[in-house]
């Protein structure tokens, strides 16, 4: 066995595993696909208490022990660092710091990584380990053969996991993850993800995807590409803007939320080379200082809010059709002046909430929500102020769509 020394200070190797724990997994996730791996697995091994363990199994190109040295020696230099997509399979290449490896600790406290890899004719593997309280150290075993029907790839075993337990969770990660690697599955369908005995199905859960250009950005003499990705989820609850590079790779979330959007559920890619070269400086959170940074999240999120508030009204106006067809709606024809008219968007506001936070209600026949739609027009009509009430004790209404009722009314 050789021990060997990360040349960098025990500091900064710590902070770098000092991230979330589906940032950690992530970047873990990532060095398999990088390595052109088409099936990536993640177990979670719990006893009645908690996750005891963790494994992250992939079947790509497993590096040997004279690259493992070298690997596990330095922080960065990594062979990934002038390539853009791998080798064999042209898939885009996401990590080039190398520091992903050194992440693996924001998910548990002892790691190790088991590589079998092909040399001529025969496979061989020999395992690396390391702990967090000796994070500049590693052991390394020497290789020894293996069956020649073993599968290649990497193994990484994570232990000693005190903290972050509601994460492996059932379901937890896997939708934490699922808008990190969304795009990634969606451009790469042969790719598989599992977590938790689930696979990541990326296509099953958004509702709509749509891809905008914005304009170029310019700085210090360079023009960057500029444009933004929106994915619409059904069946989990997101809300979640990313810098992205121009390949779609997330690199960092923005921590503020997109106003104006209603209750929808989205992630939002702002995709630019530009976004990359402002994180690779540690400048992508200080867009106060750099005026074509904060230029551009303007310009990414504005559209975004733009295109998702157009949704929500084709969403309503699509329900409201239906209902006319079905002959519940309460009114005909056009509205007989500006009060009626202001009675009409109420009452859409309503009805619209109603058909969403009662769920009994959707499932109701035609003649009772009539029945429930003509009492609720007669109430906006004649009594408004005692609608919030009545509304708030027949259904859990969220706070801010009390508010929006209450301002209606």
């Amino acid at each position: 066995m050789q021990t060997i020394q990360v040349d960098v200070q025990h500091d900064h190797i710590s902070k770098l595993a000092s991230i979330s724990p589906e940032k950690a997994l992530a970047e873990i996730i990532w060095n398999a696909l990088d390595a052109e791996s088409r099936n990536v697995t993640v177990e979670f091994e719990r006893n009645e208490l908690a996750t005891q363990q963790i494994r992250i199994i992939d079947d790509g190109h497993a590096f040997n022990r004279t690259e493992a040295a070298t690997l596990f020696s330095f922080l960065g230099g990594s062979w990934k660092r002038n390539i853009h997509k791998s080798p064999n399979i042209g898939r885009f290449i996401h990590g080039q710091g190398g520091q992903g490896r050194f992440r693996a600790f924001g998910l548990g406290n002892m790691v190790e990584w088991t590589s079998v890899y092909t040399d001529g004719l025969k496979k061989f593997s020999f395992k690396i380990s390391g702990s967090i309280e000796n994070i500049k150290s590693f052991n390394i075993t020497e290789p020894h053969e293996v069956d020649s029907d073993a599968p290649t790839g990497v193994t990484v075993t994570i232990s000693n996991i005190d903290k972050n337990q509601k994460f492996f969770e059932e379901d937890v990660a896997l939708e934490k993850i699922t808008p990190i690697f969304a795009l990634y599955l969606v451009h790469y369908p042969n790719v598989n993800i599992t977590v938790d005995e689930k696979k990541l199905e990326a296509k099953k859960v958004i509702e709509s995807h749509k891809r905008l250009a914005l304009s170029t950005i310019k700085y210090e003499g360079q023009t960057y590409t500029h444009e933004i990705e929106l994915i619409q989820w059904k069946g989990i609850t997101l809300k979640d803007t990313f810098f992205s590079d121009s390949a779609g790779f997330p690199l960092e979330r923005y921590d503020r939320k997109i106003k104006g959007v209603g209750d929808c559920s989205y992630s939002v890619y702002l995709k630019s080379d530009f976004y990359r070269k402002m994180n690779d400086g540690g400048l992508l959170f200080f867009p106060d200082n750099i005026e074509e940074l904060q230029e551009a999240i303007m310009a990414g999120t504005e559209t975004a809010q733009e295109y998702f508030a157009s949704k929500n009204v084709e969403k309503a106006k699509s329900q409201v059709e239906i209902w006319k067809t079905n002959q519940v709606y309460p009114y005909q024809g056009k509205a007989a002046g500006t009060k009626e008219k202001a009675q009409r968007k109420t009452f859409d506001t309503i009805a619209l909430n109603i058909n969403k936070y009662l769920p009994d209600f959707e499932k109701a026949n035609n003649p009772v929500k009539a029945f429930c739609f003509k009492m609720l027009r007669q109430s906006i009509e004649t009594t408004p102020g005692e609608l919030v009430t009545l509304l708030n004790e027949a259904m859990p209404l969220p706070k801010d769509k009390q508010k929006e009722l209450k301002k209606l009314l």
